[in-house]
């Protein structure tokens, strides 16, 4: 088997100093480059005001993957194709709002873990001193559930 000599082609680019149209930091590039931002500028320039937001539609999420929603126009959809023959005969879909959770602090759930490992080391000594096997298969599992936490 004969082995091919690697080459490499590189271009060599004529290239020349640039400066940012904001700031005046220079930078090097191709003699064809005619403007040139830097990326500080553009960062500055971005606000998050700026970003696109998404627009409601009055449709909930997920609803072209239900078998069967109705719009409260009276538009009915079967998996997400309108049915206009079936428009006005149906009850209008009812939306579950979901709450929203309240997370836990930092603080809450250092606590949590360490009322957790503290039950934790008693029902360890209430299983050592059990000879019932019923009690000690209630410990346990007690203490599976508890060993989640920590």
């Amino acid at each position: 088997m004969e082995t091919k000599a690697k080459t490499t082609n590189k271009r060599t680019q004529e290239t020349h100093s640039i400066e940012c149209k904001c700031c005046g930091a220079e930078k090097k590039a191709s003699i064809n480059t005619t403007g040139y931002t830097c990326w500080e500028c553009v960062v500055d320039s971005w606000s998050p005001e700026d970003a696109p937001k998404r627009k409601s539609v009055g449709y909930p999420k997920g609803w072209r993957f239900m078998k069967q929603f109705v719009h409260e126009s009276g538009t009915v959809y079967f998996r997400g194709e309108e049915q206009p023959d079936l428009k006005g005969t149906l009850p209008v879909t009812p939306l579950a709002v979901k709450e929203l959770k309240i997370k836990k602090s930092k603080v809450q759930k250092s606590q949590e873990k360490l009322d957790a490992l503290s039950k934790f080391g008693k029902l360890k000594k209430e299983l050592a001193k059990e000879t019932r096997l019923t009690y000690r298969r209630k410990i346990e599992a007690e203490l599976k559930r508890l060993q989640k936490l920590l």
